[in-house]
């Protein structure tokens, strides 16, 4: 199972959300014949990840709320937040951002409660989601896009970088919005990712209003 559970990498370095996916599904399957629950919740937060990072947002919902569901009742597998983190994150990407800023809070009370603390490369995905959830200033997301580039790992400096665009893109400023996504998709041609065909869509947004 755990090999299986794993192998998600060589789909996505191949750019293979389908192989991915049914890899999650037969792990989430034999830790349901085993009554492993852990297993199940793994399973469903690696579907929901995946299928947001090729930008299936709806499709995705429904494998983060079960893993949510199953967090909350099972904390002992969970010892962070993950999916209420990947659910902010789906909210900030799709633009609702109040109900992203409102789920951030609740995001810090269960940290505060339980005592445990985000890695280095989960908070940087944090922060850029409540930097997305407000007017936040330019140093800010270069301070940002700095740690980004020192602690993220896998396909996250391109989402880091994307929401960044996104941003600039719902204030309007349009030109640093196609810059920054055009260097997200460069970024994305050198590295394992699924994330081409989203950057190439906000990218396509940006591209609709150019600079007067």
């Amino acid at each position: 199972g755990s090999a299986i559970c794993n192998r998600r990498n060589l789909w996505v370095a191949r750019n293979d959300l389908q192989g991915a996916m049914q890899d999650q599904e037969r792990f989430m399957h034999l830790g349901r014949e085993l009554g492993m629950v852990g297993w199940e919740y793994f399973a469903e937060h690696n579907m929901g990840e995946l299928l947001y990072q090729a930008g299936s947002v709806e499709a995705a919902t429904p494998h983060i709320a079960r893993a949510i569901e199953l967090e909350r009742h099972h904390p002992e597998m969970a010892p962070r937040p993950w999916g209420l983190l990947l659910q902010a994150r789906s909210l900030a990407y799709t633009g609702r951002e109040q109900q992203a800023s409102a789920l951030l809070g609740d995001i810090r009370g269960t940290l505060k409660q339980s005592g445990a603390e985000f890695t280095p490369s989960e908070e940087v995905i944090f922060c850029a989601v409540e930097l997305l959830t407000r007017d936040a200033s330019a140093q800010e997301w270069d301070a940002l896009l700095a740690r980004s580039s020192e602690f993220s790992v896998e396909q996250e400096p391109l989402e880091v970088l994307e929401l960044r665009g996104l941003a600039w893109l719902r204030r309007g400023e349009h030109a640093e919005a196609e810059h920054i996504l055009e260097e997200a998709l460069r970024r994305a041609e050198t590295m394992p990712n699924l994330m081409r065909d989203r950057l190439r869509r906000s990218l396509e947004r940006a591209r609709l209003h150019p600079a007067a």
